[in-house]
């Protein structure tokens, strides 16, 4: 019941936040099983930014809105 309402949470949120959301997880599961990661840097900061844009032509629409509702 609380990982729906989170995930419902998270859904609402810009694309970009998103995004650094399921990085910081995706790191988070990497550090516990002591993989190391390398350090993305501003770039991919901005990558994620700019992106945002065209992704959420792809992402911002009903039937989008429709396969999430569930969740």
């Amino acid at each position: 019941m609380v990982t729906a309402t989170l995930l419902k949470q998270i859904y609402r949120l810009p694309v970009h936040e998103r995004i650094l959301i399921a990085e910081h997880t995706i790191h988070s599961i990497h550090a516990e099983k002591n993989e190391y990661m390398s350090v993305t840097g501003p770039d991919a900061v901005q990558t994620h930014f700019a992106s945002e844009q065209a992704l959420s032509k792809d992402w911002s629409n009903k039937a989008e809105d429709d396969a999430w509702k569930s969740l």
